[in-house]
């Protein structure tokens, strides 16, 4: 048996920790999915303390554990215990996801993976009542972890770009479309989300205007209004990321004093990597929002 994932990409990969294995402290990296010579569903963690990785085995309660998929997105939530509300538990939302090239896994549903247990959690669509509206299944998109809920925006499927917004409330396991306004994206694939508290910001990502087309546009969804604006940084004139999809992006909380309170952080986030149509890229990019 391999102690180590097999090399692979478009896979997804969040922080985490786990009661289960006495890791009370967040130094977990969970990896689920993505590809090798063909897509995968294992899941592995990579301790960071220990530089150890391990091959999780999670059980399911409610049906089977998600198929092997591609380019799909995960959110770690951290939820309060029924027991005692002062002890954190973590649980990790995976939505979407690829069978091959462009096409969509042919499942729409939330799946959830309960860290303390080990089990899966499968919502099924419309599990909140008849009439409630689920997204369609889709690849190339992003979620985001902002208090509660699990915010889902783009993606594609097939020839289609998406520039939806969807919350799955993670209390009540349902979906909902909030109202939105302001200068809001059209719809894109490939980009990044970086939550900076209750703001997302979107980095980049494929669009399709007339043709497809990689981008280096940023905008902010206020959370807390549901409005969308949009952003012209200025960088450096030879020192810019450019247009790029398929990078990753996150939040660097610096606190301004010596609070802990999120609020006062820095609005600072890290960009790595990515591609255009032409070239493949390993480089480090900082953006400051404030």
């Amino acid at each position: 048996m391999s102690t180590t994932p097999l090399p692979r990409y478009e896979h997804a990969a969040c922080m985490a920790r786990s009661e289960k294995w006495g890791n009370s402290q967040e130094r977990l990296v969970i990896l689920f999915g993505g590809a090798s010579e063909g897509p995968m569903n294992d899941i592995w963690s990579f301790d960071l303390k220990q530089r150890r990785w391990e091959q999780v085995h999670a059980q399911s309660i409610s049906q089977h554990p998600p198929t092997a998929r591609t380019l799909h997105t995960v959110a770690r939530i951290r939820t309060s215990s029924a027991v005692d509300d002062h002890v954190p538990h973590d649980r990790i939302y995976i939505f979407g996801g690829g069978m091959h090239q462009d096409v969509p896994v042919e499942d729409d549903c939330m799946h959830c993976l309960d860290m303390d247990h080990m089990v899966w959690i499968v919502v099924h669509p419309g599990a909140g009542g008849h009439d409630e509206m689920v997204p369609e299944s889709r690849l190339g998109h992003t979620l985001s972890a902002v208090g509660k809920n699990v915010i889902m925006f783009g993606g594609m499927s097939k020839w289609k770009h998406y520039d939806d917004l969807w919350v799955f409330d993670t209390e009540k396991y349902t979906w909902f479309k909030p109202n939105v306004s302001g200068q809001r994206p059209d719809g894109r694939s490939a980009h990044s989300a970086t939550v900076m508290g209750t703001d997302i910001v979107i980095f980049g990502g494929l669009v399709n205007r007339t043709q497809l087309t990689v981008t280096d546009e940023v905008y902010i969804l206020s959370t807390d209004t549901w409005t969308w604006r949009k952003e012209y940084p200025a960088f450096l004139p030879h020192d810019t990321p450019g247009s790029r999809i398929d990078h990753d992006a996150c939040a660097i909380p610096v606190p301004l004093h010596t609070s802990c309170d999120p609020s006062t952080f820095t609005r600072k986030m890290c960009l790595v990597g990515g591609m255009n149509l032409d070239s493949v890229f390993n480089d480090v990019f900082e953006l400051c929002l404030e």
